[in-house]
Protein backbone atom coordinates (compact mmCIF):
# COMPACT_ATOMS: atom_id res chain seq x y z
CA UNK A 1 0.00 0.00 0.00
CA UNK A 2 2.98 2.31 0.72
CA UNK A 3 4.17 1.50 -2.80
CA UNK A 4 1.18 2.53 -4.34
CA UNK A 5 1.32 6.13 -2.45
CA UNK A 6 4.53 6.67 -3.50
CA UNK A 7 3.84 5.85 -7.04
CA UNK A 8 0.62 7.84 -7.25
CA UNK A 9 2.48 11.13 -5.72
CA UNK A 10 5.00 11.36 -8.39
CA UNK A 11 2.60 10.54 -11.14
CA UNK A 12 -0.16 12.58 -9.77
CA UNK A 13 1.28 15.85 -11.25
CA UNK A 14 2.74 14.44 -14.64
CA UNK A 15 -0.76 12.40 -15.06
CA UNK A 16 -2.84 15.69 -14.61
CA UNK A 17 -0.91 17.42 -17.44
CA UNK A 18 -1.38 15.12 -19.95
CA UNK A 19 -4.85 14.82 -19.77
CA UNK A 20 -5.34 18.70 -19.87
CA UNK A 21 -2.95 18.62 -23.19
CA UNK A 22 -5.38 15.52 -24.21
CA UNK A 23 -8.35 17.87 -23.25
CA UNK A 24 -7.22 20.86 -24.82
CA UNK A 25 -5.95 18.85 -27.86
CA UNK A 26 -9.49 17.30 -28.21
CA UNK A 27 -11.33 20.65 -27.98
CA UNK A 28 -9.01 22.40 -30.57
CA UNK A 29 -9.77 19.94 -32.35
CA UNK A 30 -13.52 19.87 -32.19
CA UNK A 31 -13.40 23.95 -32.62
CA UNK A 32 -11.56 23.63 -36.30
CA UNK A 33 -13.42 20.77 -37.54
CA UNK A 34 -16.85 21.52 -36.41
CA UNK A 35 -17.54 24.71 -38.54
CA UNK A 36 -16.96 22.89 -41.91
CA UNK A 37 -19.00 20.11 -40.70
CA UNK A 38 -21.93 22.61 -39.67
CA UNK A 39 -21.64 24.79 -42.90
CA UNK A 40 -21.49 21.77 -45.00
CA UNK A 41 -24.46 20.03 -43.43
CA UNK A 42 -26.30 23.67 -43.96
CA UNK A 43 -25.66 23.21 -47.41
CA UNK A 44 -26.67 19.84 -48.26
CA UNK A 45 -29.74 20.63 -46.00
CA UNK A 46 -30.90 23.72 -48.43
CA UNK A 47 -29.78 22.14 -51.34
CA UNK A 48 -32.60 19.21 -50.59
CA UNK A 49 -35.27 21.82 -50.06
CA UNK A 50 -34.33 23.77 -52.72
CA UNK A 51 -35.00 20.56 -55.30
CA UNK A 52 -37.73 19.29 -52.66
CA UNK A 53 -39.70 22.71 -52.98
CA UNK A 54 -38.58 23.84 -56.62
CA UNK A 55 -39.37 20.53 -57.51
CA UNK A 56 -35.62 19.89 -59.31
CA UNK A 57 -34.42 16.72 -59.85
CA UNK A 58 -30.99 15.34 -60.70
CA UNK A 59 -30.61 13.43 -63.52
CA UNK A 60 -26.54 12.13 -64.58
CA UNK A 61 -25.24 14.97 -61.53
CA UNK A 62 -27.21 17.53 -62.94
CA UNK A 63 -29.62 19.61 -62.04
CA UNK A 64 -32.93 19.60 -64.31
CA UNK A 65 -36.39 21.04 -63.56
CA UNK A 66 -39.09 18.14 -63.33
CA UNK A 67 -41.80 18.21 -65.96
CA UNK A 68 -45.44 18.22 -64.90
CA UNK A 69 -47.40 15.19 -65.62
CA UNK A 70 -50.17 16.32 -68.95
CA UNK A 71 -52.32 13.63 -68.02
CA UNK A 72 -54.66 13.17 -64.56
CA UNK A 73 -55.63 9.73 -63.70
CA UNK A 74 -57.80 9.69 -60.73
CA UNK A 75 -57.03 6.06 -58.58
CA UNK A 76 -60.76 5.50 -57.25
CA UNK A 77 -59.29 4.61 -53.98
CA UNK A 78 -57.64 7.86 -53.98
CA UNK A 79 -61.31 9.25 -54.78
CA UNK A 80 -63.02 7.29 -51.98
CA UNK A 81 -60.50 8.70 -49.29
CA UNK A 82 -61.01 12.31 -50.32
CA UNK A 83 -64.87 12.04 -49.66
CA UNK A 84 -64.12 10.16 -46.56
CA UNK A 85 -62.00 13.35 -45.59
CA UNK A 86 -63.70 16.25 -46.70
CA UNK A 87 -61.59 19.89 -47.03
CA UNK A 88 -61.67 21.85 -44.02
CA UNK A 89 -64.67 23.67 -43.17
CA UNK A 90 -63.56 27.08 -43.85
CA UNK A 91 -61.70 26.39 -47.46
CA UNK A 92 -58.19 26.76 -48.39
CA UNK A 93 -58.42 29.95 -49.44
CA UNK A 94 -59.43 30.85 -46.36
CA UNK A 95 -56.83 28.78 -44.31
CA UNK A 96 -54.08 30.38 -46.81
CA UNK A 97 -55.58 34.07 -45.97
CA UNK A 98 -55.35 33.82 -42.51
CA UNK A 99 -52.18 31.88 -42.04
CA UNK A 100 -50.53 34.81 -43.74
CA UNK A 101 -52.05 37.42 -41.81
CA UNK A 102 -50.39 35.04 -38.94
CA UNK A 103 -47.15 34.73 -40.32
CA UNK A 104 -46.70 38.44 -41.66
CA UNK A 105 -49.61 40.76 -41.15
CA UNK A 106 -51.07 39.99 -44.61
CA UNK A 107 -47.58 40.17 -46.18
CA UNK A 108 -46.30 43.64 -44.50
CA UNK A 109 -43.88 42.10 -42.35
CA UNK A 110 -42.35 39.10 -44.59
CA UNK A 111 -38.60 39.72 -44.41
CA UNK A 112 -38.17 37.97 -48.23
CA UNK A 113 -39.19 40.96 -49.43
CA UNK A 114 -35.71 42.74 -48.89
CA UNK A 115 -34.40 40.49 -50.60
CA UNK A 116 -36.92 41.04 -53.79
CA UNK A 117 -38.72 37.98 -53.21
CA UNK A 118 -41.37 36.90 -51.28
CA UNK A 119 -43.11 34.43 -48.30
CA UNK A 120 -45.35 35.83 -46.03
CA UNK A 121 -46.61 32.34 -44.65
CA UNK A 122 -43.68 31.34 -42.92
CA UNK A 123 -43.29 28.34 -45.35
CA UNK A 124 -40.13 26.70 -45.01
CA UNK A 125 -38.92 29.43 -42.70
CA UNK A 126 -37.38 28.11 -39.53
CA UNK A 127 -33.79 28.74 -37.06
CA UNK A 128 -32.16 26.51 -39.70
CA UNK A 129 -33.38 27.45 -43.49
CA UNK A 130 -35.12 30.54 -44.47
CA UNK A 131 -36.88 30.09 -47.65
CA UNK A 132 -37.75 32.86 -50.10
CA UNK A 133 -39.74 32.53 -53.20
CA UNK A 134 -39.99 33.99 -56.48
CA UNK A 135 -43.84 34.85 -56.89
CA UNK A 136 -46.76 34.96 -54.19
CA UNK A 137 -48.38 32.33 -56.33
CA UNK A 138 -45.65 29.69 -56.39
CA UNK A 139 -45.62 29.85 -52.41
CA UNK A 140 -49.58 30.07 -52.11
CA UNK A 141 -49.68 27.26 -54.11
CA UNK A 142 -47.25 25.11 -51.91
CA UNK A 143 -48.79 25.91 -48.88
CA UNK A 144 -52.45 25.02 -50.24
CA UNK A 145 -50.35 21.45 -51.13
CA UNK A 146 -49.04 21.04 -47.90
CA UNK A 147 -52.79 21.60 -45.98
CA UNK A 148 -54.21 20.00 -48.54
CA UNK A 149 -51.91 16.26 -48.03
CA UNK A 150 -52.15 17.19 -43.95
CA UNK A 151 -56.39 16.50 -44.55
CA UNK A 152 -56.01 14.04 -47.11
CA UNK A 153 -53.93 12.04 -43.83
CA UNK A 154 -56.82 12.51 -41.75
CA UNK A 155 -55.42 15.95 -39.86
CA UNK A 156 -58.02 18.10 -37.99
CA UNK A 157 -57.86 21.98 -39.32
CA UNK A 158 -56.62 22.76 -35.74
CA UNK A 159 -53.77 19.34 -35.81
CA UNK A 160 -52.31 20.50 -39.25
CA UNK A 161 -52.06 24.07 -38.06
CA UNK A 162 -50.27 23.37 -34.98
CA UNK A 163 -47.90 20.58 -36.84
CA UNK A 164 -47.33 23.94 -39.79
CA UNK A 165 -46.39 26.45 -36.54
CA UNK A 166 -45.07 24.00 -34.19
CA UNK A 167 -43.90 20.66 -36.25
CA UNK A 168 -46.25 18.79 -33.40
CA UNK A 169 -49.07 17.13 -33.89
CA UNK A 170 -51.67 18.38 -31.27
CA UNK A 171 -54.92 20.36 -31.44
CA UNK A 172 -54.22 22.49 -28.68
CA UNK A 173 -51.75 25.29 -29.23
CA UNK A 174 -51.48 28.86 -29.10
CA UNK A 175 -51.25 29.54 -33.24
CA UNK A 176 -54.60 27.60 -33.88
CA UNK A 177 -56.39 29.71 -31.60
CA UNK A 178 -55.18 32.73 -32.66
CA UNK A 179 -55.92 31.42 -35.87
CA UNK A 180 -59.65 30.77 -35.17
CA UNK A 181 -59.93 34.52 -33.50
CA UNK A 182 -59.15 36.18 -36.80
CA UNK A 183 -62.23 36.71 -38.61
Amino acid sequence: MQKIKEVWGKTKLPLFIILMMLGTWGWTTFAFLFPPMYQENQKVWSDHLKRQSERIEIKDGKEVEAKAETSMQVNPKEEREAADNPSPPSGIEEILRKVRILESSGGKNDSCLTKGMVNGYGFMQSTFHWRCYKSHEEVKTLVAEWYQDKFKKGYTLEESLCYYNRGIKTNDCEYAKNFIAIK
